[in-house]
């Protein structure tokens, strides 16, 4: 089995660490390979390569369709999981999640969502972007 964590910040913090340690422990304990979608040149990419757990390059770009085409170019039905631990990952794996047959898994990491400031409209899309890519995500965990 094969499991897939996806992150695109630039920066090396608590969600990023808890990746990489999760992802270490998923191949020393419970014998499944993980491999890690991130930022080209991240920190995380960066530690995950010195701990010998394969990266693949996120290219840098906030666009929810640079992603799925960035994601695209992986070998995606190979991963038995898609686990995200950001809203942009999210949707980008929920709407790629057609094309592959394993669940997408969605760690909550922060309590509310940073789109509440926008607009009105924007929100609404932001809502309805969540919405889709809620109803495709097999399990939730909540930190």
């Amino acid at each position: 089995m094969k499991i897939l964590h996806l992150l695109d910040t630039p920066h090396f913090a608590g969600t990023e660490r808890h990746i990489l340690t999760l992802a270490g422990a998923t191949e020393r304990y419970c014998g499944a390979r993980a491999g890690i979608v991130c930022r080209y040149g991240s920190p995380l990419q960066q530690a995950a390569a010195a701990e010998g757990i394969q990266t693949l390059p996120l290219f840098e770009g906030r666009n929810i369709a640079f992603h799925i085409a960035n994601l695209m170019t992986y070998p995606i039905r190979e991963a038995a999981i898609l686990h995200c631990h950001n809203g942009r990952t999210l949707l980008s794996a929920s709407l790629l999640s057609r094309k592959k047959r394993g669940p997408v898994v969605y760690t909550q990491h922060f309590l509310d969502p940073g789109f509440h400031n926008h607009p009105a409209p924007i929100r609404a899309l932001y809502r309805l972007g969540h919405k889709t890519a809620n109803s495709r995500v097999a399990h939730f965990i909540a930190v």
